[in-house]
């Protein structure tokens, strides 16, 4: 099935969201015109679109009814990343500043040429 508003804006909006949402349309049941007017997207198979046997509305040859069936899938969940938080709240910062003060930063920091060099030296101090 191929759009045939490639040339709107719009037409070209829809098949940029469906490519990068990785979708597919699944609807294959055009009414009296020849026309597809349900969107049944998806970026996972195990979609059938057909024709029900029983209705639940009056039958419209303009908009016809459809029957969207979705195949069970066991999905696989990402793990959550086990992350590591620090209690700041626990620090002695005023050891903290005390130990940064004995350091001469202006010896330290002499020799750099640029922030890059001056952040590199600081880690290394802290490390």
């Amino acid at each position: 099935m191929v759009p045939s508003n490639y040339n709107s804006t719009l037409g070209c909006g829809l098949l940029d969201f469906m490519s990068l949402n990785n979708f597919s349309q699944f609807n294959n049941i055009p009414n009296s015109d020849g026309r597809y007017l349900d969107l049944i997207m998806s970026n996972f198979p195990g979609v059938d679109v057909s024709e029900p046997l029983e209705l639940l509305s009056r039958l419209d040859c303009k908009h016809p009814n459809i029957l969207v069936t979705l195949q069970k899938t066991n999905f696989t969940y990402l793990q959550p990343k086990k992350r590591t938080d620090h209690n700041f709240y626990r620090a002695n910062y005023e050891e903290i500043a005390s130990d940064l003060d004995c350091i001469d930063w202006v010896e330290r920091f002499w020799s750099c040429s640029n922030v890059n060099e001056m952040v590199t030296k600081f880690y290394d101090e802290l490390n």
